[in-house]
């Protein structure tokens, strides 16, 4: 073996031991973002509509922005809150099952996400996509939670009132109210 091939198989070696550490790191570095504690994100009135009709593909499309936008942060919050009026107009499971779907790359990161009732809601079609929220609930029959943010709590109301089972394109209560 010639000096050049000696030093062309050490060369190769070299990087063969190394690169695992290296790929190693940089795979630790994606699969778990920073989290925040001390940042909280805010937000309300997604108002998505799981029905192929209706602006359905506007609010899709801005609360995708949105998720993107949040993803984008570094680092990421710990938590986000979402005030209510997460669907549009009559919140029909289809709504749920929609803003869940949209909303996962948030939880898959461990932001701890909290709900809250507008009254744009339904509590029961909500609870369908999120059964979690009925198990935890400070108040039975209302979606109540409290959001341990550290120096601050934050007690989500539930602003839903009217009727918890309004059907598609039934006029229903304009403003929310707390019980």
């Amino acid at each position: 073996m010639t000096r050049l091939d000696f030093l062309k198989n050490f060369g190769a070696a070299a990087v063969f031991a190394i690169a695992p550490k290296a790929f190693a790191n940089t795979a630790k570095m994606v699969s778990k973002p920073r989290l925040d504690p001390n940042l909280t994100l805010l937000f309300s009135d997604s108002h998505v509509n799981g029905h192929l009709d209706e602006f359905q593909q506007y609010q899709r499309t801005s609360l995708e922005d949105t998720v993107r936008r949040i993803l984008a942060l570094d680092p990421l919050p710990a938590r986000a809150i979402h005030f209510g009026d997460i669907a549009y107009l009559w919140g029909h499971k289809e709504d749920y099952a929609l803003t869940k779907k949209l909303l996962k790359p948030l939880t898959d990161l461990g932001i701890e996400l909290t709900l809250g009732m507008g009254n744009h809601d339904r509590r029961s079609a909500f609870l369908e996509s999120f059964p979690e929220y009925a198990k935890t609930t400070k108040i039975p029959g209302r979606i109540v939670s409290v959001v341990d943010a550290g120096a601050v709590d934050f007690i989500m109301l539930d602003g839903l009132r009217g009727k918890d089972d309004r059907k598609r394109n039934e006029k229903g209560p304009g403003g929310g109210a707390f019980c």
